[in-house]
């Protein structure tokens, strides 16, 4: 700012100057004083003029010339003050892009620590809802005899059923849940089979698991000479269960937990009044076994 005010000081001062310069110059220059001398010339005067044609005109140019000299000093004058002046507003200048640039990294920084703290405190929360959120995890298959079973109004007196069994293992309760279960009877040499994960549901069945609840799926069933050929090793029984899920932190976030496992018969244990009952190992097999 106090450099703007000698800029226009200056400014002021040699236009005033140079105004002044051509004024004078108008009245005493060359060209009027040789016009001053032809009228003398011209219509001379009863009285004797004491100084010379020559005296005044080199008079003239004495007063021209004191006049150019000083108006040169003063435009030198203001030369040198108005380098300087703007040798000062480039160091202003410098000196507010530097603080500008320093500024700026201070809020770079500032912003950047308040970033890098916003992530922290989503991050936090985010694990914290983790920690506090349902798991729908798969515990196990229950399998046992089935007698008197009818299937598609096929009477079959023995028969062998398995029920997949879920339980939230979470610290909160599991909302719209869906769980879905089938099988399929493979040859013994086949890969295990990938199911399909888009299942209708047309009656939108779904329901609330709360914190160490069990859930089942529904049972699935092998008879006649299907039962006889696992029985025989001859072939793969595979069943598939899946659990779809939403927790109350993120609702509209679907969570997926499946399981997919072979049975093998492996005899029966006898009981001590007679009685019997299959026993069935159950082993986890396929790309289809985890949970999200």
């Amino acid at each position: 700012m106090y450099q703007r005010w000698i800029v226009w000081i200056l400014f002021a001062s040699i236009m005033g100057f140079a105004s002044g310069g051509s004024v004078f110059w108008g009245l005493y220059g060359p060209n009027a004083t040789i016009e001053r001398v032809s009228e003398v010339t011209e219509h001379p005067t009863s009285h004797h003029e004491a100084k010379s044609k020559k005296e005044e005109t080199d008079e003239a140019l004495a007063y021209y010339t004191l006049w150019l000299t000083v108006f040169t000093g003063v435009l030198a004058f203001a030369t040198i003050a108005l380098g300087g002046a703007t040798f000062g507003l480039y160091f202003t200048g410098e000196k507010q892009i530097k603080f500008l640039r320093e500024s700026s990294e201070v809020q770079s920084r500032d912003m950047q620590a308040s970033l890098k703290i916003a992530k922290d405190a989503a991050t936090a929360a985010a694990e914290a809802a983790y920690s506090e959120r349902a798991w729908i995890t798969p515990d196990g298959i229950d399998a046992a005899a089935i007698t008197n079973l009818f299937v598609d109004g096929v009477h079959y007196s023995e028969g062998l059923g398995a029920i997949p069994k879920w339980t939230n293992t979470g610290r909160s309760p599991a909302i719209q849940l869906e769980i879905f279960t089938t099988a399929m009877i493979v040859p013994l040499e086949a890969t295990i089979p990938v199911f399909d994960m888009e299942v209708p549901n047309p009656e939108n069945m779904k329901g609330i698991l709360g914190p160490t609840i069990q859930g089942t799926g529904q049972m699935m069933h092998i008879c006649g000479e299907d039962l006889s050929n696992l029985k025989a090793r001859k072939v793969k029984w595979v069943i598939y269960s899946r659990a779809v899920y939403s927790t109350v932190f993120q609702p509209d976030i679907r969570r997926v937990s499946e399981i997919c496992a072979r049975a093998e018969w492996n005899g029966e244990v006898r009981q001590s009044d007679g009685s019997s009952f299959p026993r069935i190992n159950f082993t986890a097999t396929g790309p289809q076994n985890g949970a999200a």
